[in-house]
């Protein structure tokens, strides 16, 4: 499954890239929605981690555009330390499919990516 990452700060990057690698997976990285949209043209991603507020174009636009230009959406999950109800909602209305809070937490990811990809990836922890 190709997996990209979208952040602005860089421990984020760092620290879901580490999450990412210890449950099996690689990822591509991307620091703004600007990036995520170039990257998406190049290469189809079946699940992209995008935070909300960055630099340049923020995750929502982001989103936007990525959702209405590639033929096979990807799902995407939404990654914010705000946690209003509202900033959920209106994620959600983009087209976002999920949406999980900083700090990361290693078992969100976990069923995020079981959930997602329908793989089973409870080996991949026990190595």
């Amino acid at each position: 499954m190709n997996v990209l990452v979208v952040d602005d700060h860089e421990i984020n990057r760092i620290v879901l890239l580490y999450i990412l690698q210890k449950l099996g997976y690689s990822a591509d990285l991307a620091t703004n929605g600007q990036e995520a949209l170039q990257a998406t043209q190049v290469k189809p991603y079946q699940l992209i981690f995008m935070d909300i507020q960055m630099p340049l174009m923020d995750g929502k636009k982001a989103a936007e555009k990525i959702l209405e230009s590639v033929a096979q959406p990807p799902y995407i999950i939404a990654m914010s330390a705000n946690t209003s109800v509202r900033d959920k909602k209106d994620c959600l209305a983009l087209g976002m499919v999920d949406y999980i809070e900083k700090p990361l937490d290693f078992e969100k990811i976990k069923q995020i990516l079981i959930y997602y990809s329908g793989q089973n990836i409870q080996q991949t922890l026990l190595e």
